[in-house]
């Protein structure tokens, strides 16, 4: 979902953000609208690098009550993937998946 949304604008270059609600049970909305609108103004965009993806997970609790963000760095590969049209033979068509590693951040 939002997550995956993020990722694919990643694999093109794009700076991304998901931001997502720690519980959707009693889940104060309004709260968690008004830090996400609040921190996407705030934050410098601009210092944001390439193929980066910024998962904000909001917890559900009343706005007064948060106090700040906490950053991690997740790792992974960012690969780009696509679909190849082959021809097998019997004749018939069949698409073999396709993948390149563009960035491997356990390399670092």
């Amino acid at each position: 979902g939002t997550l995956s949304a993020a990722l694919e604008a990643r694999t093109q270059g794009i700076p991304a953000m998901a931001i997502s609600i720690v519980s959707e049970e009693n889940a104060d909305f309004v709260a968690a609208a008004d830090f996400s609108e609040n921190f996407v103004r705030e934050y410098n965009w601009n210092k944001l690098p390439r193929h980066t993806v910024l998962n904000v997970n909001v917890p559900a609790i009343p706005r007064d009550k948060i106090r700040g963000i906490s950053c991690t760095r997740p790792g992974g590969l960012i690969k780009r993937r696509w679909f190849e049209k082959k021809v097998n033979e019997w004749g018939e068509e069949e698409f073999w998946m396709q993948k390149e590693i563009l960035h491997d951040s356990h390399e670092e």
